[in-house]
């Protein structure tokens, strides 16, 4: 079995952010705030929702406790990058919980 396209899986509950940011295409993304957004340090993502052509990411500001989204509009050409991106946050998530995590694994700074 291949792997999941990330529009496929269906998330028990909503999120909702008042205002999300929108922007009009990934590379508009990336291009505007996807490297500050992916300073995974500060900005905690906690979810995403592919629907249909619509990205929206939701993250935690650790500094000021804050929870903010972006809504972007994307295509299934896009999924790649998206992965990518994703994958990174998932991996920034693991090393910090990492200390109570069955493993263990590496502790995180910060």
């Amino acid at each position: 079995m291949g792997e999941q396209h990330l529009w496929e899986p269906e998330h028990r509950n909503l999120c909702y952010v008042e205002d999300l940011e929108e922007f009009d295409s990934w590379k508009e993304f990336i291009e505007d705030c996807g490297t500050e957004l992916a300073h995974f340090d500060a900005n905690l993502v906690v979810r995403w929702d592919w629907d249909e052509d619509v990205l929206d990411v939701y993250f935690v500001n650790q500094s000021r406790g804050r929870v903010a989204g972006v809504a972007i509009s994307v295509t299934p050409d896009d999924e790649p990058a998206v992965r990518e991106w994703l994958a990174a946050a998932w991996a920034r998530l693991v090393a910090l919980w990492a200390p109570v995590s069955e493993g263990g694994g590496q502790q995180a700074d910060g």
